[in-house]
């Protein structure tokens, strides 16, 4: 057992934001150390873990890093920067996020110029389930403005490529291909060949940014300077904010059990489709047809 315990409840996106953190700290003290996370499979091949442990005693290590929580008391900081000032009492701008994946895990039959997309429908977290006819004006426009394929990443819950359908015949476009429901390393093998990468904030988004594709996000309820793709150097995203008053409303309610006080989650309208192709375009210069 190592002497050394990171703790990081929460969701998956929350925990991947650890992981940079948890790899500066093993370097700088040539160490291993265990964690104790709901999402075990973020720290699957870790050269920095020893072990990822169910009920941890906390009595039983030297050190006790407790992270949970970190950034939602701490919510106009970046997540990683209210991490790394947790741990080593300075912002370390070489955090960036980390996955580490098997060649078992490379997903073959993918198709060649292709970008990804995370299409959310999460039954929790309504103010981030963008409308699902903006997403198909999205999906068009790509299809209708390049020769670029696409494939759909995501959970079993979300949208896939079979709920984008074509009007002339009834059946998903030719180029639209479906890599849903795969595993954590899998589905970072399939961003880290695309082309870019467009989705929500989400998991799916935090995956990516382990990767040096070129990210297009939007933001709705959490501001994109706390929350978007940071320190991958050399990697480019365009962050996307909702178009309304009450944008990135976490930063001050995040303790509030009350998801919207709008009651309406009117800021998951608030995006264009023809803006977000025109922003891809210039993400990553392709080459219309």
């Amino acid at each position: 057992m190592s002497k050394i315990l990171f703790i990081r409840k929460a969701s998956l996106g929350d925990v991947i934001l650890t992981t940079g953190v948890i790899r500066e700290y093993c370097k700088i003290n040539n160490c291993k150390v265990d964690v104790h996370t709901d999402s075990v499979d973020v720290f699957k091949n870790s050269p920095y873990v020893e072990n990822i442990v169910r009920n941890a005693d906390k009595s039983k290590y030297e050190k006790v890093f407790d992270l949970t929580l970190v950034s939602e008391t701490n919510s106009k900081q970046h997540s990683i920067d209210a991490y790394s000032e947790f741990v080593f009492n300075e912002i370390k701008m070489d955090s960036n996020p980390e996955l580490f994946a098997l060649p078992s895990d490379e997903m073959e039959n993918l198709p060649d110029n292709f970008i990804a997309m995370h299409l959310r429908k999460h039954f929790g977290g309504k103010s981030r389930n963008l409308p699902f006819d903006f997403y198909v004006k999205v999906v068009k426009g790509i299809l209708a403005e390049s020769d670029l394929n696409i494939v759909i990443v995501g959970s079993s819950g979300d949208i896939t490529a079979s709920g984008i359908i074509d009007n002339n015949d009834g059946r998903p476009d030719s180029r639209i291909f479906d890599r849903s429901k795969l595993s954590l390393q899998q589905t970072y093998c399939v961003i880290n060949k695309a082309k870019a990468f467009v989705g929500v904030d989400s998991s799916p988004m935090h995956i990516a940014s382990c990767t040096k594709t070129p990210i297009l996000s939007f933001f709705t309820q959490s501001s994109h300077k706390i929350r978007e793709s940071k320190y991958r150097i050399g990697s480019k995203h365009i962050s996307i904010a909702a178009d309304i008053d009450c944008y990135g409303c976490i930063e001050t309610d995040w303790n509030t059990p009350k998801e919207c006080r709008r009651d309406d989650f009117e800021c998951v309208n608030r995006f264009d489709a023809e803006n977000v192709v025109e922003q891809l375009k210039e993400l990553i210069k392709f080459i219309p047809q």
